[in-house]
């Protein structure tokens, strides 16, 4: 277990599809209470699949969570994820992104919110993935930082 003032200072993204199979939710589900109960902050992107369940299974646990939005933090994306922004807000997280209110998502925006989780994170954990996607991009930016990978 990590000491206790540390626990805003190590972060990681919880990241993947937006179609994991039952085994991805279930193994991305306890890595994700592994990391909450050793203190570490949950960054990931708010989207459905893998990053909600990090982001749900953070909240469940009692940690803090960080979701960095592809669109202003005015509008919630995707519509499905306003409760569970509501709810990230409410136990102390935060919703971030680097575009002014009113501006809706945009296909090169999802790249530059995976680049800021990569930035805001001390390493990633990627549940599941396919070969071409947002979860390679972050991967890609990852690995020339020499951050720490963990892969389900």
């Amino acid at each position: 277990m990590l000491p206790e003032y540390d626990a805003y200072l190590i972060t990681v993204a919880v990241i993947g599809t937006r179609n994991p199979t039952e085994f991805g939710i279930q193994e991305g589900y306890k890595l994700t209470k592994h990391f909450v109960e050793n203190n570490f902050t949950i960054v990931s992107g708010l989207a459905l699949g893998c990053d909600t369940v990090g982001h749900s299974c953070c909240l469940e646990h009692k940690g803090r969570t960080i979701a960095v939005l592809p669109n202003g933090v005015d509008k919630i994306y995707p519509k499905q994820n306003t409760k569970l922004a509501s709810e990230i807000i409410k136990n102390g997280g935060a919703l971030i992104s680097e575009y002014p209110p009113g501006t809706a998502p945009k296909r090169n925006y999802f790249v530059e919110r995976d680049r800021l989780q990569r930035e805001l994170s001390n390493g990633i954990c990627i549940i599941e993935t396919k070969t071409k996607g947002g979860t390679m991009h972050t991967y890609k930016f990852v690995k020339k930082q020499n951050k720490q990978v963990g892969l389900v």
